[in-house]
């Protein structure tokens, strides 16, 4: 369906058009659709209360992503959602037709060359660009018979502008000067356009903001450091930057709406990503030919930015492992509980370990504290012992004091130990959690990737398995029973050896109280021996 067959969304009076080429009912049709269109309106608005619960979920979750994405691009991009449907839907249409190979060609013919420090672009005058969408919207109609109807209702140059600009929102071009506001106003009697489309995909040159658009999970403003000898004095510059999932990248661009990149660092197997540890809110990012550092405005910004290089394929690497390398034993470590008292690990010697960070606010929340009760109450007399590790690094999910922590378990029941909130990850990460990621890495290296991460430590301090947000606790259960039935034959056979040592003891004390009786029997013969000589003696002598 064309833009010329929808009512229009221009501002014009419909009463100001020629009445020697519309006819009456024309204009009553056009009135009898505006009509319809404003009573629709009052009825979604009417009706807005009843569909809120149902929509606020999406909403949110639509909300979430797109925070995420800032910049020009991402503006724009949002400007298109809001326009009329059928606007996007023609929009989307010449979109359409301009990267197909005729469009193309027809566009090209439009269009002229532009140097810059940058490099050479297609441009084209935003006049020509209006003709050339008039001319292909008319494209559709040549294999059309014309009415005096489709002829009254050609689409205005109010209308065609306003394709033009859900075009350039869209991202088929781009003001050669860019406005502060990147959603216009846009003139396209004067302006020149760059034509995004035409930029090389091949040619990192060509690699724009809009080339690494789609598949975007993380944009907006960093603080680039500067490299070499002399980068301190130089400090930083500020940096649009882009994360890309689909394409295993972070592009670093001088403008949310630069036509060639800074630096590209393409993430590989041997790339990986790191707090720094001498700047605050900065991550390091790696790969075998390029590094680079990047600050953030906050904690949680830089946690975001990291969290996104690893879900772009980047591994975790933990800056902060010096002191934890050397330490030999679980039990070496300490934590502080909730009142601030430094509880040694030593003092769960001989137990099963379930160690998991917690949140309050979570999705996972109901389904752990339930699970975690569960195995609590069921195997804690065998020897297992759940600890809790609270932790807010994860969307802030668990915001709240001590106290508040606390008053939001008791609905669970949970009566196994809760420690102070604190870091899994980063430099003021706990050292339990730093141990443990050391020893055992999961799927992005020595990284806790959200809440109700869990590990298990055996009885002898040894950590056995990690397990991801994902897995319920009781979903392991069989393991936990393992560990439990392994370390009890462990003892009783232990017991076994220790009980057998002491009756062989004994034996061997009873052994040596015992009279030497082979020493007596040879001296007992000897005498006989003695004896029978004297007697023989005697006989003889009578």
């Amino acid at each position: 369906m064309s833009l010329h067959d929808q009512p229009s969304f221009s501002e014009r009076d419909p009463y100001s058009c020629a009445l020697t080429t519309v006819t009456a009912a024309q204009i009553f049709q056009r009135l009898r659709l505006r009509c319809a269109c404003r009573l629709r309106f009052y009825f979604l608005e009417f009706y807005r209360p009843f569909r809120e619960d149902h929509n606020s979920i999406q909403l949110k979750m639509v909300a979430s992503v797109s925070d995420a994405l800032q910049g020009t691009i991402f503006e724009r991009e949002r400007a298109f959602i809001e326009l009329p449907a059928n606007v996007q839907e023609e929009a989307k249409s010449l979109f359409a037709y301009f990267i197909s190979s005729e469009g193309k060609t027809e566009l090209t013919k439009h269009c002229g060359s532009k140097k810059c420090k940058t490099g050479s672009f297609q441009t084209i005058k935003g006049s020509a660009f209006l003709s050339l969408v008039e001319a292909s919207l008319k494209r559709g109609d040549d294999t059309e018979p014309k009415s005096e109807t489709s002829a009254a209702l050609s689409p205005t140059p109010e209308e065609i502008k306003q394709l033009a600009y859900a075009l350039v929102f869209c991202g088929l071009l781009t003001p050669y000067k860019e406005n502060e506001s990147p959603i216009g106003p846009f003139s396209f009697d004067t302006e020149l356009y760059v034509v995004v489309i035409s930029l090389s995909a091949e040619n990192e040159e060509g690699m724009s903001v809009w080339r690494v658009k789609e598949g975007a999970i993380q944009a907006g403003f960093l603080k680039r450091k500067g490299s070499g000898i002399f980068s301190n004095l130089r400090g930083s510059k500020k940096a649009y930057v882009i994360v890309n999932e689909t394409q295993k990248l972070l592009g670093i661009f001088e403008s949310d709406h630069a036509l060639k990149t800074q630096s590209v660092i393409q993430f590989t197997a041997e790339s990986w990503v790191e707090f720094d540890s001498n700047i605050a809110n900065a991550i390091k990012v790696h790969n075998k030919d390029d590094s680079e550092v990047l600050i953030a405005s906050s904690k949680e910004k830089a946690e975001e930015w990291l969290n996104a290089c690893i879900n772009a394929g980047a591994q975790y690497r933990e800056a902060f492992t010096k002191n934890i390398d050397e330490v030999t034993s679980f039990y070496e470590l300490s934590d502080f509980d909730m009142e601030h008292k430094e509880i040694s690990m030593s003092n769960y010697k001989g137990k099963v370990l379930l160690i998991v960070n917690v949140s309050s606010m979570c999705g996972l929340t109901p389904a752990n504290y339930t699970d975690l009760v569960a195995l609590d109450e069921k195997y804690r007399d065998q020897g297992l012992q759940v600890l809790a590790f609270p932790c807010n690094q994860f969307a802030n999910q668990e915001p709240g004091t001590h106290e508040e922590i606390m008053e939001f378990v008791k609905q669970y029941k949970c009566t196994f130990p809760f420690f102070e909130k604190a870091d899994v990850n980063g430099a003021k990460a706990r050292p339990v959690f730093m141990y443990l990621k050391a020893k055992l890495p999961g799927s992005f290296g020595n990284f806790v990737k959200w809440n109700f991460t869990k590990f298990l430590v055996d009885r002898d301090g040894k950590p056995h398995k990690r397990y991801a947000p994902k897995d319920p606790p009781l979903s392991f259960e069989d393991e936990i029973k393992t560990l439990l039935a392994a370390e009890t034959e462990k003892v009783e056979k232990a017991s076994t050896t220790a009980d057998e040592t002491v009756v062989d003891s004994n034996k061997e004390a009873k052994t040596a109280e015992k009279p030497d009786t082979t020493e007596d029997t040879q001296v007992n013969t000897a005498g006989d021996e003695a004896k029978q000589e004297e007697s023989t003696d005697e006989e003889g002598g009578g």
